[in-house]
């Protein structure tokens, strides 16, 4: 949404942890990794919790990568991944269905549908990053009630869930 020109964001999940992953992304784009390290780092797909992608053996949340990183997460969001990393191997945290969708999509699919990912666009990320404020607001969306007006309202994938919400 930043992207777009947003001013501010409101992002709203029941799953408190979405923040701590928004922040782990955040702080990965204030490292200043190249798109080949984000991808590398955050995109799983394949057996053994590794695919060959381009001759490379990719493992997400590969420490080498994390300790990158880990400097420009804040306060719970460093809390949070410092004692995940401390309890769990990378390749326990990424491929727990506890933490992450298990339905995640290929990494070239993934290039080439999330906006973000384009070059251009990973890169004017990177410099708006910085100055990124989100509120997150913890609720089912049945429970959710807004005090405020929104310009827009985006369900990124509210429809994956909506049968398990209204029986």
């Amino acid at each position: 949404m930043y992207l777009r020109g947003a001013k501010s964001v409101t992002a709203f999940d029941i799953n408190p942890l979405t923040e701590y992953l928004f922040y782990l992304k955040k702080a990965a784009l204030d490292a200043n990794l190249t798109k080949e390290e984000y991808l590398d780092y955050f995109c799983y797909r394949g057996t053994d919790n590794h695919t060959i992608f381009q001759n490379r053996l990719i493992k997400p949340f590969d420490i080498r990568i994390f300790d990158k990183i880990a400097p420009n997460l804040k306060g719970n969001s460093y809390k949070f991944w410092i004692d995940l990393y401390n309890k769990y191997s990378f390749s326990t945290i990424r491929e727990s269905a506890r933490l992450f969708n298990s339905d995640e999509y290929f990494r070239d699919t993934l290039e080439h549908t999330v906006a973000y990912l384009d070059d251009d666009n990973f890169e004017k990320l990177k410099e708006v990053s910085k100055n990124i404020k989100i509120t997150f607001i913890n609720k089912d969306i049945k429970e959710l009630v807004l005090g405020k007006n929104y310009d827009l309202m985006y369900f990124s994938n509210i429809i994956q869930y909506a049968s398990f919400m209204f029986f």
